[in-house]
């Protein structure tokens, strides 16, 4: 695969990403997914909690007193946009990821 096959695989990812992440505001979607490539063959794909420090909150169960015990409609999202992602990797490149790697900061 060359760079820029890569590069552009990982900008269709990134955009797919977007799409599948809540919008209330926008700034979650519009602002603070992002991604980075760490090197040549590695681009990782995060949210940055500067910009949207609420985001775990988006993705984690609770229930709201507030709103008669509702519960997060969003809950699951980023495991679930992460695993379309691995998907779609697959896909692309025909074959089955083994592990997806977390990166800490």
């Amino acid at each position: 695969m060359t760079d820029r096959m890569f590069e552009t695989i990982c900008l269709s990812i990134f955009t797919n990403l977007k799409v599948l992440s809540p919008f209330a505001s926008g700034n979650l979607r519009n602002h603070a997914i992002k991604y980075e490539f760490i090197d040549a063959k590695t681009c990782k794909f995060y949210i940055d909690e500067d910009i949207a420090p609420y985001m775990p909150y988006t993705n984690e169960p609770w229930e709201a007193e507030r709103w008669k015990g509702a519960k997060n409609p969003n809950e699951g999202w980023w495991d679930n946009a992460s695993q379309s992602m691995a998907n779609a990797i697959q896909t692309i490149v025909g074959y089955k990821i083994k592990e997806v790697k977390k990166i800490n900061d």
